[in-house]
């Protein structure tokens, strides 16, 4: 079983007032915690007892990709996660969609690459993919 990175009071924290009680919210962190273990690549130390992080820092990181993640799906659905459709082209009739939200919400990998937990290079934003297939690099 996974220990979640924040809590609920974190999440309510973090969240915009106008969002309110996040329906099975100890749920969405456990399972967000669970991607944030799969898109970690550096080791970091962990309390024996709790499981979580013991360098202050890397706690806060923690904290925020957790909730960013959250704040990704109430937003565009955990079902892409779930279902393992991100990436992937989508159609429906004529309508065509290139590509699925991504399963890690940016902010939460922002989060992640400040704190060194992953490469900073593997952050591509959106303008960036924009630009650079607009201009043909």
């Amino acid at each position: 079983m996974t220990t979640a990175y924040a809590t609920e009071a974190d999440l309510t924290a973090f969240l915009p007032s106008t969002v309110g009680d996040v329906p099975d919210a100890d749920r969405l962190l456990e399972r967000a915690s669970e991607l944030l273990d799969d898109k970690i690549r550096t080791p970091f130390a962990v309390d024996t007892g709790t499981q979580l992080p013991t360098d202050p820092d890397i706690a806060t990181a923690l904290v925020q990709a957790c909730c960013a993640q959250v704040e990704y799906w109430l937003d565009v659905g955990e079902e892409h996660d779930i279902e393992g459709l991100h990436h992937r082209q989508v159609g429906i009739g004529h309508l065509q969609v290139s590509s699925l939200p991504p399963e890690l919400a940016p902010r939460a990998q922002r989060f992640l690459a400040s704190a060194g937990l992953i490469a900073g290079s593997a952050i591509e934003s959106t303008a960036f993919r924009f630009f650079a297939t607009d201009s043909g690099t």
